[in-house]
């Protein structure tokens, strides 16, 4: 499934062709952490996640800006949360890569698109409007929860900025125009 309001780019590795959970338990906040200091783009996060065994990848990106691309598809399951053989986490969460640097945070456009990605699941597959704190809560979560790699993604302002994504989306309704 893809998203009418994304962008789609997909990718052709690192992710599992089927087997996502139709209704997923989260949406996993991450940060790109930049290359060597700089920030890329939503080409250059697809490029990175494309490089046969990279590893690792996400459903969606959201730029500074808030466009939001998408590059797996939602019936497949992303490399995002460094699921393992014994609890595949990523099979239960759509992991969502905002671009920024370590210590940054997300711009109101990245918050608004957050949201936006928030409300269609809640609309849609019932994802509750919540924060979640451990991989076996349901709602907004993070991907240094998961206590896999990155430790500090996407750091504390960002973790914070959550509360900011849920009442965004409780404010208007869950209805947040496409006007970005």
């Amino acid at each position: 499934m893809r998203l009418p309001f994304a962008r789609w780019m997909p990718i052709q590795h690192n992710f599992t062709r089927g087997g996502m959970t139709l209704a997923p338990q989260g949406l996993a906040v991450h940060i790109t952490d930049g290359v060597k200091g700089s920030l890329p783009n939503l080409g250059g996060v697809q490029a990175t996640f494309n490089v046969p065994g990279a590893g690792a990848s996400a459903h969606f990106c959201i730029a500074k800006n808030g466009d939001i691309a998408q590059y797996v598809d939602l019936s497949d399951v992303a490399w995002g949360v460094g699921g393992d053989k014994i609890r595949n986490d990523d099979v239960h969460w759509v992991s969502v890569e905002n671009i920024a640097l370590p210590g940054q945070l997300l711009t109101e456009e990245q918050i608004r698109s957050n949201a936006r990605l928030l409300a269609w699941f809640n609309s849609n597959w019932g994802l509750p409007l919540q924060l979640a704190g451990t991989r076996d809560d349901f709602g907004l979560g993070f991907h240094s929860m998961f206590h896999r790699g990155h430790p500090g993604c996407p750091g504390p302002g960002v973790i914070a900025q959550r509360t900011d994504i849920i009442n965004l989306v409780e404010t208007t309704g869950g209805v947040l125009d496409s006007g970005f």
